[in-house]
C-alpha cells in the first residue's frame, strides 16, 4: 500500500513537471511570436512603392501646347540629372545598396538611351511651327515624352533620401514661418547681383568677345512682308528693308525717330532678387521656376489698319501688304534675371522643398541642393548669353531651350565651378553662411534632422530582446530538462 501511494504521488510530480513544461514552453512561445511580430514591423523591410505621376507630370493632355511639350523636357531632363548624381555618389544622406544601384541604373539606361533619341529627333523640328502645321504630331511626341516621364518620378522615388514623418512634418513647420526680412532681401539681392553681373561678362568675355560666337548687333525680326507671313528665318533682303528711321511712341504719349540703321545696344543689368507668382505664370521652365530671365524692350510694328492679339499675332483678314516686324524699343535691349525665393532655403542646410507630406508615405519636392543652386544660376546665365549672340532664337530646335542653349549653360556652368577667375569658393562661402537672422532660422531648423530616441534605438531594443528571450528559453530548457540532461534522479519524498 505504501509502495503503491508512492508510485501515485511519483506520477503526480511527473504529471505537474509536465504540465509546467508546456505552460513555459507555451509562454516562451507566445514571447517568440510577439517579439517577431515587432521586429517584422519595425524592422526596415523593401520599400513598396506609390508612385504619385500626376504630382510631377500634371494631368496627361490629349491636346498639348509646344509649352506643355517643352516643360515635360525639361522635367525628365531635370530628373534624370539627378538620378546620374545619386549614382555618382553627390547627394549628401544618399547611398544606395547594390540592389537599389542595379535597379536604378537599369532603368536610368533604358530612358536615358530613348530620352536622347527622341532629342536627337526634335532637334529637326521647331515645337510651335510643328503645333500649328500638325498638332497630332506633336501630341505623339507629348505622349512619348509622358511615358518617359513616368520612369523618371520612379527614379526620382527610388533616389530620394529616406526621412522620418516627424521630421518632415518638421521642416514644413519651419517651412510656413520661414521668411526673409526686407533687409535680409537687400543683402541677398546686392549679393547675388554681384555675382550675376560678374559671370555674365566673364562669360561674355570668353565666349563672345573672343569671337567664338557673334555678338547681336541689330534686332529688326520681320515677321510678316507683303501680306504673307515668313515660315522660318527672314531673308537678309527682308531684314534690311525694315532697317531705317522710324517714328516710335514713347511712353509719355510723344514720338521719337529711331534709326535702326545703328548698332543694337544691350545692357545687362543684373539681378533684379525675387520672383513673384504673375513672374512664373507664363514660365516654360517645367513644374517648377527657380529662376527667369527677361529681355526687355522688343515692341512691334505693323501695317495702319492691322490689328494684333494677346499674343502679337495679326487678327485675321489682314490688309493688303501687311507688314508685322519685331524691333527694340529705343534700338537698346535689357537683360536682367531674378530667382525664386525658396531657392534660398537652401542656405539653411535643406536640400528639399517640400510641397505635400502624404498620410501614408512618401512626399511631393522639389530638390534645392546647392548643386540646383549653380545649375539655375548657369541655366539663366546661359538665357542672357543667347540673347546677347542670337536675336530671334526660340530653341524649341533641341527640345526645351534647344540644343545651342544647353551647349552654351554647360561651358557657363564648367566656368563658374573651375575657372580660376570665377571666385567659386567665395561664392560658395557667402551662400553657406548666411546673415544673422538666417543663422537663427538654421539653428532652430536643426532639429528637423534630429531623430527620435525610439527610432535611433528600435533596432538595438528589439534585437536586445530577442537575444534576452533565446537566452532566457535555454536556461528555462536546461533547468526543466536538467535530470535527462545529467542523467541524475532527485528522491521524490511522501
Amino acid at each position: 500500500m505504501k509502495s503503491t501511494d508512492k508510485n501515485s504521488q511519483q506520477n503526480k510530480f511527473k504529471k505537474k513537471q509536465s504540465s509546467d513544461t508546456l505552460l513555459y514552453i507555451l509562454l516562451f512561445v507566445m514571447l517568440a511570436v510577439l517579439v517577431g511580430s515587432l521586429a517584422w514591423h519595425f524592422w526596415p523591410k523593401e520599400t513598396e512603392w506609390n508612385h504619385d505621376y500626376k504630382a510631377e507630370l500634371d494631368e496627361k493632355l490629349t491636346s498639348p501646347t509646344a509649352k506643355d511639350v517643352s516643360k515635360l523636357i525639361q522635367g525628365n531632363r531635370s530628373r534624370i540629372k539627378k538620378a546620374k548624381r545619386v549614382l555618382e555618389g553627390k547627394v549628401r544622406g544618399r547611398t544606395l545598396s547594390d540592389k537599389e544601384r542595379e535597379e536604378v541604373k537599369k532603368e536610368l539606361e533604358s530612358v536615358e538611351k530613348d530620352f536622347e533619341k527622341l532629342d536627337e529627333d526634335l532637334q529637326k523640328v521647331e515645337l510651335k511651327v510643328l503645333e500649328e502645321v500638325n498638332p497630332s504630331v506633336l501630341a505623339d511626341i507629348y505622349s512619348q515624352l509622358y511615358e518617359q516621364g513616368k520612369i523618371t518620378v520612379r527614379l526620382k522615388d527610388k533616389t530620394s533620401v529616406g526621412r522620418s514623418k516627424e521630421e518632415l512634418k518638421k521642416q514644413l513647420e519651419i517651412q510656413e514661418k520661414w521668411h526673409i526680412s526686407e533687409e535680409g532681401e537687400e543683402e541677398i539681392e546686392k549679393e547675388m547681383d554681384k555675382w550675376i553681373k560678374k559671370w555674365y561678362f566673364q562669360a561674355k568675355k570668353e565666349m563672345i568677345e573672343s569671337g567664338k560666337y557673334p555678338l547681336l548687333t541689330e534686332y529688326v525680326v520681320p515677321r510678316w512682308d507683303k501680306g504673307r507671313k515668313i515660315e522660318g528665318q527672314p531673308t537678309r533682303e527682308q531684314i534690311d528693308k525694315y532697317k531705317i528711321s522710324r517714328p516710335i511712341t514713347q511712353k509719355n504719349g510723344g514720338t521719337k525717330m529711331v534709326d535702326y540703321s545703328k548698332k543694337l545696344d544691350i545692357n545687362f543689368n543684373g539681378c533684379w532678387g525675387f520672383l513673384a507668382e504673375k513672374d512664373k505664370k507664363d514660365s516654360s521652365e517645367g513644374k517648377e521656376t527657380f529662376g527667369l530671365t527677361r529681355t526687355i524692350g522688343r515692341i512691334f510694328l505693323y501695317s495702319e489698319g492691322g490689328k494684333l492679339d494677346k499674343e502679337n499675332k495679326p487678327i485675321l483678314p489682314v490688309p493688303l501688304g501687311f507688314y508685322l516686324v519685331e524691333v527694340a524699343e529705343d534700338n537698346r535691349l535689357e537683360i536682367k534675371m531674378g530667382f525664386e525665393k525658396k531657392l534660398f532655403f537652401n542656405r539653411l542646410g535643406h536640400e528639399e522643398w517640400l510641397t505635400e507630406v502624404k498620410d501614408k508615405e512618401g512626399r511631393i519636392y522639389f530638390d534645392i541642393h546647392f548643386e540646383d543652386v549653380v545649375e539655375t544660376i548657369a541655366h539663366e546665365l546661359a538665357h542672357a548669353i543667347v540673347n546677347t549672340t542670337k536675336g530671334d532664337y526660340e530653341g524649341e530646335e533641341g527640345g526645351g531651350h534647344g540644343a545651342f542653349f544647353y551647349e552654351i549653360m554647360k561651358q557657363i556652368e564648367e566656368m563658374i565651378k573651375n575657372s580660376p577667375d570665377s571666385d567659386f569658393k567665395e561664392f560658395e562661402e557667402w551662400w553657406k553662411q548666411p546673415e544673422k537672422e538666417q543663422k537663427e532660422w538654421s539653428r532652430d531648423s536643426v532639429l528637423v534632422v534630429k531623430k527620435s530616441h525610439w527610432d535611433e534605438w528600435k533596432y538595438w531594443y528589439i534585437g536586445g530582446g530577442i537575444g534576452i528571450l533565446v537566452i532566457g528559453l535555454v536556461v528555462v530548457v536546461v533547468v526543466v530538462f536538467w535530470d535527462e540532461l545529467t542523467g541524475s534522479k532527485k528522491n521524490v519524498k511522501n
